[in-house]
């Protein structure tokens, strides 16, 4: 038996995730994204049995077993919800035992998730009901304390942000930070995708997660061209940040990465 993968990158996207071949009915799911702020990934907001498509094109679909249904389902899920996927790039990790590492990948994964959403909802928000300059005002004021939020909900962690070009110096890069960064700029240029993360065991009690984070049209108000910034967002980022230097961003570049630092039982 083999489950393929598909998604499609429309908001909202409804993919059949896979089908079941061998002497038991086939089956197709559909599954419901949704593309993340910030970020190349997709959220997975909903999966369900395809019924119509079924009902036309799936032999004996009505006489199928919930129970067997539910287990497809799980397998088809897996490469969605696991914090630690094959594709994942990992260092310095094989003297672990494979559940340590898988746990802090699922934490790292969870960690960004949660500090994805409620930052990403925030600066919506702010941008649907105010101006580019509003939306900064809010970030300079909720990004470091949701931060600091989301480390206190994974008490095996530290969760933080950080860029090759800051805007807030809070997020300045570590030599690792970098070192993962500038690969990964590396990879974009020659026209290679990211992996989803990429752990990095310190040689000592921690694993380090990083999930990179890509620049969206969204995120171009604040950090595009600065010649399309209205001459108050421009007085606004100066007055907030006079050492800023996340500006003159494009579509699609690497913006900087979520990092969750995981310590290890």
């Amino acid at each position: 038996m083999s489950l393929q993968n598909s998604i499609v990158t429309q908001p909202p996207v409804a993919s059949r995730l896979s089908e079941k071949r061998g002497s038991n009915p086939k089956f197709l799911f559909l599954a419901t994204f949704h593309p993340q702020i910030n970020t190349g990934s997709h959220e997975l907001l909903d999966v369900s049995i395809d019924v119509d498509f079924a009902e036309h094109h799936v032999p004996g679909f009505h006489h199928t077993r919930l129970s067997l249904f539910t287990s497809l389902l799980s397998a088809c899920l897996l490469p969605f919800t696991s914090g630690c996927s094959s594709d994942n790039d990992t260092t310095n990790t094989a003297e672990l035992p494979p559940e340590q590492v898988e746990t802090a990948g699922r934490i790292g994964s969870d960690a960004s998730l949660t500090l994805k959403k409620n930052l990403g909802a925030q600066l919506k928000a702010a941008l649907q009901s105010g101006s580019p300059e509003t939306a900064l005002h809010v970030c300079q004021k909720i990004a470091q304390p949701l931060t600091t939020q989301t480390s206190q909900e994974f008490p095996e962690a530290i969760v933080s942000r950080t860029a090759l070009r800051v805007r807030n110096p809070a997020n300045a890069p570590t030599d690792q930070d970098r070192a993962v960064l500038l690969e990964w700029e590396n990879l974009l240029a020659s026209g290679k995708d990211l992996p989803p993360s990429k752990l990095i065991h310190n040689g000592r009690t921690q694993i380090i997660y990083y999930q990179p984070i890509l620049t969206e049209a969204i995120c171009l108000k604040c950090h595009g061209s600065p010649s399309e910034f209205s001459s108050a967002l421009s007085e606004k980022i100066i007055d907030l940040y006079p050492n800023d230097q996340a500006i003159n961003f494009s579509e699609g570049d690497l913006r900087g990465a979520f990092r969750v630092t995981v310590t290890l039982d």
